[in-house]
């Protein structure tokens, strides 16, 4: 059960990177030059978008929990590699508004990782008994909770910049290049639950 929880703490980590919108949001502003309203709107879509993750649940229970880490990783880092394209104009999306294909970008990054998220919470549900899973789902709660700072701090040590530098936009493709550590840890999951004699459903 140790096994998984050293499986799950990487992917709680990149799931908390989705809070790190203040990294780039001012250099986004600067580059297509947003309005603070538009620029707060696309901030927002993350939560917007937790009023559809209850689905995350249902895919999961129907796909298994190693193919939901997966999927997650595949979305958010199909969905940041997009804004990162089109944030340095490699990608036009010319039939929406720069704001609106950042904020649907956005959302669907999110939606990964809810993904990854219910994947990585159920695995330790299962891997732990009652004596301790709270204390285990608590301390991975905060790893993920600090990602968003680490996440900044790892990225603005190696590519020094202002917050509205141009070189800032860079951060999303580091972010895109993140979530491939949960498709990489999800064989794992499937793995380490049939170790441990808790897989419950030949989906998981």
């Amino acid at each position: 059960m140790w096994h998984m929880w050293v499986a799950a703490l990487p992917c709680a980590l990149v799931a908390g990177l989705i809070y790190s919108y203040p990294t780039y949001s001012n250099a986004l502003q600067a580059a297509f030059n947003l309005t603070e309203t538009e620029k707060e709107t696309i901030g927002l879509a993350p939560s917007l978008c937790n009023i559809v993750t209850f689905t995350s649940g249902l895919i999961i229970d129907r796909i298994g929990l190693s193919a939901g880490c997966f999927l997650g990783g595949l979305i958010s880092t199909i969905a940041y590699g997009l804004f990162g394209a089109v944030a340095h104009g490699l990608f036009v999306w010319s039939r929406w508004p720069p704001a609106a294909v950042f904020f649907a970008l956005f959302a669907a990054a999110n939606y990964g990782v809810s993904l990854i998220i219910c994947a990585v919470y159920t695995a330790l549900s299962k891997a732990f008994p009652d004596a301790q899973r709270s204390e285990v789902v608590s301390i991975t709660k905060a790893w993920q909770g600090v990602a968003a700072g680490v996440g900044t701090a790892v990225f603005v040590g190696f590519i020094p910049s202002t917050d509205t530098a141009p070189a800032r936009l860079g951060f999303l493709f580091f972010l895109a290049s993140a979530n491939f550590l949960p498709m990489l840890v999800a064989p794992a999951l499937r793995a380490l639950l049939a170790r441990g004699g808790r897989l419950e459903c030949p989906g998981l």
